[in-house]
C-alpha cells in the first residue's frame, strides 16, 4: 500500500485551465510540461486526464535538477526538438521565465487564465 501525504491530496487540477490547454490542443499547438513537482505528487494527480492530452513531460523528480537550472530546459528543448524561438513558456514564476528568455523562448509569467489568453493571442498576431 502507497500512502500519500496529506499535502499532496491538496493539489487539484485548474478545470478552466484544462479547457485552454484543449483549445490550444484543437489549434494545433504542441504542449509540453516542465515541473518542479514531487514524486508524490505526479502519483497522485498523474490519475487525471490531462496529463493523457500533453505531448511530452520533464520532471525534477526524473531529471534530478529543477527550474530554474538551465540544464532543465535545455533537456525539454533537446529531447522534444523544440524551437526556442517557437516555443512560449509559461509559468507563475518570474525566474523561471528569465531562464526561458535567455535560451530564445517567449516567457510568459502566469496570472490568471484571461491574461494567459490574452498574451498568447497578442504575440501570435505580432511580427515576432
Amino acid at each position: 500500500m502507497v500512502l500519500t501525504p496529506d499535502w499532496v491530496k491538496l493539489l487539484i487540477l485548474k478545470e478552466d485551465v484544462a479547457e485552454f490547454l484543449k483549445e490550444l490542443k484543437k489549434r494545433n499547438f504542441k504542449i509540453y510540461i516542465l515541473s518542479n513537482l514531487s514524486k508524490e505528487s505526479y502519483e497522485y494527480i498523474k490519475k487525471y486526464d490531462f496529463w493523457q492530452k500533453v505531448d511530452g513531460s520533464i520532471f525534477s523528480f526524473e531529471e534530478k535538477m529543477c527550474k530554474p537550472e538551465r540544464k532543465i530546459y535545455e533537456t525539454l528543448i533537446q529531447k522534444y526538438n523544440l524551437i526556442p524561438e517557437e516555443t512560449i513558456f509559461v509559468d507563475d514564476m518570474k525566474e523561471n521565465i528569465d531562464v526561458a528568455e535567455s535560451l530564445k523562448m517567449h516567457g510568459i509569467v502566469f496570472q490568471n487564465l484571461k491574461q494567459i489568453e490574452m498574451e498568447i493571442e497578442t504575440y501570435l498576431s505580432s511580427d515576432r
